[in-house]
């Protein structure tokens, strides 16, 4: 599988599983990667975002998330009674715009990071057949769930424990 992507990485939680880390939840404009439009809808939904001093880890991903060469925007959503990883499509091909999270992080997720994942339970996994990536919804010391978009559907394909 080739997969050619635009990837950015926005700060949050922890610099390593075993650290914590200083964490402010920031007002989207301050993450000046963001297009205004996202910037807009998030403001207007109360969103704030998670940002960890290290930017080890990322509260927002650019990435091919329905569709080969369709690039993608997923930014976590932090109000004072939610979290959500929202969904902006940069083309036609979409799944449902808003998934919850229990996550601290979302993570780019293909083939190999899934199979991996996989190896933990099962001795002979069959991963299934992608032609774009993922998003991993990961909580630190838990389990993540990797969420795909599947002819617009999202599929959940598991994750590390």
């Amino acid at each position: 599988m080739s997969i050619q992507i635009a990837f950015v990485s926005i700060v949050l939680i922890f610099s390593s599983p075993l650290h914590a880390e200083v964490v402010s939840l920031v007002e989207p404009d301050e993450l000046n990667i963001l297009p205004s439009h996202v910037v807009s809808d998030l403001k207007k939904s109360g969103c704030k975002v998670p940002v960890a001093e290290s930017y080890r880890f990322g509260g927002a991903l650019i990435g091919e998330f329905a569709a080969p060469n369709q690039i993608d925007l997923a930014v976590i959503c932090v109000t004072d009674d939610s979290r959500s990883i929202r969904m902006y499509w940069g083309g036609p091909k979409k799944c449902m715009s808003v998934l919850s999270s229990a996550g601290q992080f979302i993570q780019l997720a293909d083939e190999h990071l899934i199979y991996n994942y996989m190896l933990s339970e099962y001795e002979n996994p069959v991963v299934p057949s992608m032609n774009h990536l993922a998003i991993d919804d990961v909580m630190l010391g838990k389990a993540s769930e990797v969420s795909y978009c599947d002819n617009g559907q999202w599929k959940y394909l598991g994750g590390a424990d």
